[in-house]
């Protein structure tokens, strides 16, 4: 075994600890993923996660709520960030139809099968990370 100096330990200790802080925080910050997220300041929320190559989608409205689950294996393509309304889209074409299930408060389910999921940003610059991020992760 290597002899380290006492002052080198405290040292490793401090660089290891402060990495462990700064992955989780770096995976959540580019571009927010497993958080919930406005959608629609005042009226909505989406949360967005990514787990075990399965992209959801939860959008909850004040009389329904939206759910997809896309396997990313599924994304063909992923437009460029443009604006609708008052915040920032991003579009996913899917090479295979995904289930869309919509719950109204009234106790109605509505399944549609969808080939295009948006996720909502409120600004650009996240709509562009957040393209970026799927990008690095769609199969080759």
């Amino acid at each position: 075994m290597m002899w380290i100096p006492r002052g080198s330990r405290r040292l490793f200790a401090i660089v290891g600890a402060v990495f462990a802080m700064a992955l989780p925080a770096y995976g959540q910050s580019v571009p927010n993923w497993n958080v919930t997220l406005p959608a629609h300041p005042g009226t909505s929320t989406q949360k967005v996660t990514i787990a075990a190559g399965v992209l959801s989608v939860d959008r909850v409205f004040p009389q329904n709520v939206v759910h997809v689950s896309v396997p990313l294996k599924n994304v063909v393509t992923i437009s460029q960030p443009y604006l609708y309304k008052n915040g920032w889209l991003i579009d996913l074409k899917l090479g295979k139809k995904a289930m869309m299930v919509n719950t109204l408060n009234v106790g109605m389910v509505d399944r549609t099968p969808t080939d295009e999921v948006s996720l909502l940003f409120l600004n650009r610059v996240d709509a562009a990370q957040a393209r970026a991020y799927l990008m690095k992760r769609l199969p080759k």
